[in-house]
């Protein structure tokens, strides 16, 4: 070892915690992404639910229920018109 890497490492403790933080938080982004990327479901399964529900809810858009009519004094109840 040359003397000024010795002395630069004299410096600064060994294993500082200043750079420690960045490393956990990147080693935690790419675990996170290692797992989405080799399990894809988790994030493939979700997107086809909610494009479903988008198509879902496009096509009944227009479409109003009318379960009960019911009119107050008349002699009849109509259901499901």
């Amino acid at each position: 070892m040359n003397s000024n890497l010795a002395d630069a490492a004299a410096g600064r403790p060994r294993g500082s915690s200043a750079r420690r933080p960045h490393r956990t938080a990147h080693t935690l982004l790419m675990l996170i992404r290692r797992e989405l990327w080799e399990h894809r479901a988790l994030w493939i399964a979700p997107l086809v639910v909610a494009a479903l529900d988008g198509v879902r809810r496009r096509s009944f858009a227009g479409v109003k229920y009318h379960l009960t009519d019911v009119t107050v004094g008349a002699t009849s109840m109509r259901a499901g018109v």
